[in-house]
């Protein structure tokens, strides 16, 4: 069976000194970083989830004794008044997911109001939308404009499923339509009444 993972509530700022005193007691310990822009061309890692850290729960003893004594650690993440588990297989869907977004220059590319984005859908679909604003409070989630069957559909959308616009995406040949057929002799549907 594989081992199951819970989450902490930490404190975001002591990050660094959980991860130290966790390592210490032999806990393995997970918390996602990806890398990011800081000041311009400057590359920093940022937690994925800002207050949370994953742990392999081992023992269930160990977090009334030793655990709970670590600074910053703020309690366990509850469902149902117990534990929230976490299986194994998203851990490593989660690392994966976090390598791949970090060999590739990292993420938290801002988006301009105004600028032309892909939205990967659901079922493999995809829409062209227009940014309406990236920076709030949740970094993760992006407002965007789509055209849905004819209609202007605003729409708040996870980061991760947008990439930038890369022309031509769609090529549309704009073709003025024939006026006549040669010889200054008008189409019929072009001849006003």
């Amino acid at each position: 069976m594989s081992p199951a993972w819970n989450i902490l509530k930490i404190k975001s700022t002591c990050w660094k000194l959980i991860q130290s005193e966790l390592s210490k007691l032999g806990i393995p310990n997970y918390l996602p970083m990806l890398k990011t822009n800081r000041l311009g061309d400057i590359l920093g890692y940022k937690p994925l989830f800002t207050g949370y850290l994953f742990i392999q729960n081992t023992h269930q003893d160990i977090y009334l004794t030793n655990i709970r004594r670590i600074p910053g650690i703020l309690g366990l993440l509850t469902e149902d008044g117990q534990p929230a588990i976490i299986g194994d297989d998203f851990i490593c869907e989660l690392k994966s997911k976090v390598n791949e977004i970090n060999n590739h220059q990292g993420v938290w590319r801002t988006y301009n109001k105004g600028e032309k984005v892909v939205l990967e859908t659901t079922y493999g679909m995809s829409r062209i939308g227009t940014i309406i604003q990236h920076s709030m409070a949740d970094t993760t989630r992006v407002r965007i404009s789509i055209d849905f069957m004819g209609r202007e559909i605003k729409a708040e959308v996870s980061w991760f499923d947008l990439t930038p616009l890369v022309q031509p995406y769609y090529v549309h040949k704009s073709h003025d339509r024939r006026r006549s057929r040669g010889r200054n002799r008008p189409i019929k549907t072009h001849i006003q009444a």
